[in-house]
């Protein structure tokens, strides 16, 4: 039997694993002196609402390589078991590492193959999704992992960005500018490229950023064997403008549209109301 597990990089909850028989293994959030495992100790509302009264950001740990050997070992009980973990992007957090540190740790490691998604958030979710579709078929873990990292490529996750503050007091845009960005309605914009998140531009509203989000996916057409998928760190509204816009552009007809939620992880760099917009390239 292959087990599929992730992180929660991926912005998969607990309750969601359970339903889709994977595990999810936890980071850490910590505000001050208090640490929260990440979707288990914390959801994501009581994180969204902590974080908008803060003064200082929290911060985020990677998952330790003895977090993932527990779940290795649990999960490999029998002769046929196996297991393929999806990880978090390695240009983003040290989590990758730990799965790997952790395999090369276990008495079964020839049975564990780790992916490195080179993503986080909808577009790791996004393999993981292909990985429980392709599951009944697969022959073995390596099998799939090889499916999956042919994906990854063709993996493309940008975001939109409607609130300056936590950029600045994460120290990633310098106060003056973040006043003067938010007094002109500047949203940034997101792309994951190799791994790491780079800032690729602004416009001036969501609307634009709804456009631009159009125009990313006509240079790079959806597949629609895939689907695509839309998050949002507490602004249900806005992602379902998105969605309303991809449908009405007639870009991906045929491709499912799927709604998710940014959760803590990723919302400790970009605040609340912030999209994200994943989707596999044809080839």
């Amino acid at each position: 039997m292959i087990h599929i597990v992730t992180d929660s990089m991926s912005d998969i909850s607990q309750q969601e694993a359970e339903a889709w028989g994977i595990t999810v293994v936890p980071l850490s959030v910590r505000f001050g002196e208090e640490e929260y495992l990440d979707g288990v100790e914390m959801d994501d509302l009581t994180f969204f609402q902590r974080l908008s009264q803060v003064q200082e950001l929290p911060k985020t740990s990677q998952v330790p390589p003895e977090r993932f050997q527990t779940a290795f070992r649990r999960l490999l009980t029998g002769n046929d078991d196996e297991i393929l973990c999806i990880a978090g992007s390695s240009g983003l957090s040290g989590t990758y590492q730990s799965a790997v540190l952790a395999r090369e740790m276990s008495h079964q490691k020839e049975k564990i193959v780790i992916v490195d998604s080179l993503s986080a958030a909808v577009g790791e979710a996004m393999l993981v999704w292909e990985a429980i579709r392709r599951l009944p078929q697969a022959e073995s873990a390596a099998q799939l992992a090889a499916h999956l990292e042919k994906l990854v490529e063709r993996n493309h996750l940008i975001g939109c960005f409607e609130e300056l503050k936590y950029l600045v007091m994460g120290g990633r845009l310098h106060a003056a500018l973040g006043k003067v960005g938010t007094s002109l309605h500047i949203k940034p914009l997101l792309r994951m490229t190799d791994g790491k998140l780079h800032q690729v531009g602004f416009v001036r509203s969501l609307p634009k950023g709804r456009q631009w989000y159009l125009d990313r996916m006509k240079e790079c057409p959806p597949d629609p064997s895939f689907p695509i998928m839309i998050a949002g760190a507490m602004c249900d509204d806005e992602v379902a403008l998105v969605k309303e816009a991809i449908e009405a552009s007639g870009i991906a007809p045929g491709a499912e549209i799927l709604c998710r939620h940014i959760g803590a992880v990723i919302g400790t760099y970009v605040g609340p109301n912030m999209t994200t917009l994943a989707w596999v390239a044809k080839e």
